[in-house]
């Protein structure tokens, strides 16, 4: 019968023993439970009842015969007649056989010392109570056990109590002794619990520690209610706060002497069950008690009783280590060898068992060497499982280590791209580095036809063009010869099936993959070739029903910029912030960097700077590499914006930031060179506007990407040219851009009409620019309704009709005002200003705008074009209270709210120019 031992038990078992009912009494527990500050207790309690006490210690590594009951011969309660008696004894003894064993011979030697030894303890025992006390019994002689054994046996009737500890799992060798024990009459095992979490509490409020409620409970799931590692707990706790404070969030802070505590109770439960220990930290998670038995080879019905021993350790709780510093500390008290080989044993198991990769990765990684022929799938499969948790830089190092595993392997190339792929999430400047192993074999002709489409996507996705190009080139050349030929075509149709394609409307996986390939070729090329009503409605389906993946991004990207690109850029906004949703649950910036460069490009296009700016400035603050080619991306927003919004000097301060040389040759230089075009025609510097739109279009011809509606840098260089005067060259781009343009999209078909109104006969250019503002006035792009309209009015001021054209330029500030689009509204302002003496009635100059005076005239002129109060008071050189009054005054007059009723046509006279310091001061322009 084993029994939890309480107080008030053991003094039961003294009293019962002393009245002539001789006992035995084992305490056992884990190590560290507190076996031997108890049985301490029990014999101050028989000393003080009058009881003859004995006591000893056994101790590893000093078994010497006899040895235990030399420590009880010195005993300061042992009478010194009886002790001298037992000493003589003890120096003429030999060593034995014990009984308990089989023996040769008549397997009773020296008896007579035994009858001696028994009788002078019975007689003792007579006189007085007789307690013997012996700690830990596991490690006794085996001298000493026999004749404690055989006094037991010899002295029934008296008053003698055996009481012993044992730690649980000790020495199995012992089974037979431990047996002997239980046939004796009055033998009582009783076993010491661990501490509860009440007197856990007890025990932290001896120590200087402002403990909470929570920094007990730790404490007890920690120790277990184990009193050694508990206080050694508490010790390194005090040890790293300084003795008082709590540790981070109120935890514990576990340190050196916890562990050598978890030590001590493994190393205390014996070798068994020190091995199973090691075992079930080699295994951790996956850790059960047949696979440890397997493991250590072992039958797997003698862990179970090793896992209760270190259970009542406080070491664990069921198969886990209660902290992993426990596990920690077993692992690295293994030797070097027995641990790599438990780890590559382990490897094995749980692989033909079909565990989880993530399960066995950690152990292939532990062992040195070459790995087995199945670890980069074991490795893949980990890294999937890290992906699945956000964990992208862990998923990128276990990709590497199965690239390094796979070197030689048709695997190897797959694991290449991947590994390219994956890196995206954590920014685009990270992707080169793996992409030039690919590119190694590519040019070496040893990378096989699958593995060009990838290829040539992540290149593509990165704006290396030229290598993308160099890869196509490649597989047109695979496809066009023998041997893989069927192969290489088939991959070469992938990445060139058209847009034009029937558009699947399933929902199956495979309907979702040929939407994917549907759209492929527009992430390639900005956006397409025109973004048809069809394609359009495969962009939206695709991301809808696609999840947001390694393999779908440059898809769900390819979809996005195709409806940037549409006639509804604000599916593209919408879209936009469902992708970065998603991208930010994934833990992927780098995914996000894009998605928001491609809406951003959208905001623009409705002229919704605010939007515009934000979404360039989020994605500039994902790319931590100053010089970082992708900065381009991001900058070119922000130019175009600071540009329309009328802030020069910002954008000159961009342009001049410094950029790599290999932008020169990537994808983003042609956003980063039309963007500055745009800066250079805004502060009239044409001839260097027309440099950038011609490089633009060379890098466009030469990577394939020469698409009129997408790259309309023909259009755009002619206009320029106009605007230079120069109008032979203009006419020739002009012509050459309405060739080439697929007027069947409706975008394409407004480029044509606007290029062919600046190429027509000026009485002419009204009509045809009138009929272009009403159609895009009932669309979303509004950024070019407004150049639209200010084109309009000066073609009603080019034909004299300068009445209308204020009016149109009027139209045109009021939208420029509610985009933010400063330098647009003052273009519409000077168009204004340029106009009849007194516009028509309605606009804001009848009655009480004739009150107003110059200086309320111009302080509302700027307000009117979206100036604010500060920069209107440091353009007229006043202060702010000045220009509040004056509008104060401005809006009684006019009979308004506020500023976003006032009239944008209130300078005084007709034809008068606005004065110099109410424009913005134009920058000289960016270095270089």
């Amino acid at each position: 019968m084993i029994d939890t031992i309480q107080p008030s038990m053991v003094r039961r078992v003294l009293a019962e023993g002393w009245q002539d009912r001789s006992c035995v009494v084992l305490l056992e527990g884990g190590a560290g439970s507190g076996k031997s500050l108890l049985l301490d207790a029990v014999a101050e309690h028989a000393s003080r009842e009058g009881a003859v006490v004995l006591r000893a210690a056994a101790r590893e590594g000093d078994a010497g015969p006899f040895s235990v009951l030399r420590q009880l011969l010195l005993s300061p309660s042992l009478p010194a007649a009886v002790g001298q008696r037992l000493a003589r004894l003890l120096r003429g003894a030999g060593h034995w056989q014990p009984t308990w064993r089989d023996t040769t011979g008549d397997g009773r030697p020296h008896l007579s010392e035994i009858h001696e030894f028994s009788q002078a303890v019975r007689e003792l025992a007579e006189e007085r109570p007789l307690l013997l006390a012996v700690d830990d019994l596991g490690h006794a002689d085996e001298a000493s056990l026999e004749l404690l054994l055989q006094a037991i046996r010899r002295c029934r009737g008296v008053r003698l109590v055996l009481v012993a500890t044992k730690s649980l799992g000790r020495d199995p060798t012992r089974a037979a002794f431990h047996t002997e024990l239980l046939r004796q009459p009055h033998f009582r095992r009783l076993r010491v619990r661990p501490l509860n979490e009440a007197e856990v509490a007890a025990v932290v409020a001896t120590y200087p520690i402002a403990a909470s409620r929570e920094f007990t409970r730790s404490c007890y799931a920690i120790s277990g209610g184990n009193p050694l590692v508990l206080r050694a707990l508490l010790d390194d706790h005090l040890l790293a706060t300084g003795g008082g404070g709590s540790g981070p969030d109120d935890g514990v802070v576990v340190g050196e002497a916890y562990a050598e505590a978890i030590l001590t109770c493994v190393h205390r439960a014996g070798p068994r069950v020190s091995e199973i220990a090691a075992g079930l930290a080699v295994l951790g998670e996956s850790a059960s008690p047949e696979r440890v038995g397997r493991l250590l080879d072992i039958l797997p019905a003698t862990v179970p009783q090793a896992l209760e021993v270190l259970a009542a350790s406080g070491v664990l709780d069921g198969c886990r280590f209660r902290h992993p510093n426990a596990r920690i500390a077993v692992l690295d008290r293994l030797d070097a060898t027995r641990r790599a080989a438990l780890h590559r044993r382990a490897a094995a198991l749980l692989y033909a068992a079909g565990a989880p990769g993530s399960a066995i990765a950690d152990h292939l990684v532990a062992v040195p060497g070459a790995a087995p022929a199945w670890a980069p799938r074991v490795f893949e499969e980990a890294a999937d499982l890290a992906l699945a948790e956000g964990r992208v830089a862990s998923a990128i190092g276990w990709l590497e280590r199965a690239q390094q595993a796979s070197v030689g392997t048709r695997l190897h190339a797959h694991l290449q791209h991947r590994l390219a792929a994956v890196a995206r999430r954590l920014g685009p400047s990270t992707v080169d580095q793996y992409l030039a192993g690919p590119l190694v074999a590519l040019r070496a002709g040893e990378l096989a036809a699958p593995h060009f489409a990838p290829l040539i996507r992540l290149l593509a996705g990165q704006g290396r063009m030229d290598e993308a190009r160099e890869a196509l080139e490649r597989l047109h050349t695979l496809a066009t010869g023998a041997g893989a030929a069927v192969e290489a075509k088939a991959h070469l149709a992938a990445l060139y099936v058209s847009s034009a394609r029937p558009v699947p409307r399933s929902v199956s996986p495979a309907g979702v993959e040929q939407m994917h390939q549907t759209v492929m070729p527009w992430s390639m090329v900005e956006g397409g070739v025109g973004a048809s009503a069809d394609a359009v409605a495969a962009a939206e389906d695709l991301l809808r029903l696609s999840e947001l993946t390694d393999a779908t991004f440059d898809a769900m990207v390819g979809a996005l910029k195709l409806l940037a690109q549409s006639d509804q850029p604000s599916r593209a906004l919408h879209w936009c912030e469902e992708l970065l949703a998603r991208a930010d649950l994934r833990r992927a910036p780098g995914w996000r960097v894009v998605v928001a460069c491609v809406g951003g490009g959208a905001a623009l296009r409705m002229c919704r700077l605010a939007e515009a700016e934000r979404l360039a400035r989020h994605s500039l603050g994902l790319i931590h590499e100053r010089d970082d080619v992708f900065t381009a991306g991001p900058i070119s927003l922000l130019v175009q914006v600071a540009t329309l919004a009328g802030r020069h000097e910002e954008a000159t301060r961009l342009l001049n930031r410094p950029m790599p040389e290999a932008l020169q040759n990537n994808l983003l230089g042609i956003h980063y060179r039309r963007a500055r075009a745009v800066y250079y025609r805004a502060t009239q510097r044409n001839h260097s506007a027309l440099r950038d739109s011609l490089a633009t279009g060379g890098l466009a011809q030469r990577w394939g990407l020469d698409h009129a509606i997408v790259l309309p840098w023909r259009a755009e260089a002619a206009r320029t040219l106009l605007a230079m005067d120069d109008r032979e060259p203009a006419e020739r781009y002009a012509r050459d851009q309405i060739e080439r343009t697929d007027q069947s999209v409706p975008r394409g078909r407004r480029l044509v009409r606007r290029l062919g109104a600046a190429l027509a006969p000026v009485a002419d250019q009204p009509a045809r620019l009138t009929e272009l503002a009403d159609e895009l006035a009932e669309g979303e792009d509004r950024l070019e309704l407004l150049a639209v309209l200010l084109d309009l009015a000066e073609a009603h001021g080019a034909v004299g009709d300068r009445q209308r054209a204020a009016e149109v330029a009027g139209r045109a500030v009021r939208l420029a005002r509610e985009s933010g689009a400063l330098a647009l509204a003052q273009r519409g302002l000077r168009l204004i200003w340029a106009g009849p003496g007194r516009p028509a009635a309605g606009t804001g100059t009848g009655t009480g705008a004739e009150s107003l005076s110059d200086s309320e005239r111009r302080v509302a002129s700027l307000a009117a074009a979206g100036e604010t109060n500060r920069a209107i008071a440091g353009r007229l050189y006043i202060t702010m209270s000045t220009v509040e009054q004056h509008l104060t005054r401005v809006y009684r007059k006019l009979g308004i709210q506020g500023r976003h009723e006032l009239p944008v046509d209130l300078w005084p006279d007709a034809g008068q120019h606005a004065p110099d310091h109410a424009l913005h001061t134009l920058p000289h322009g960016p270095r270089g």
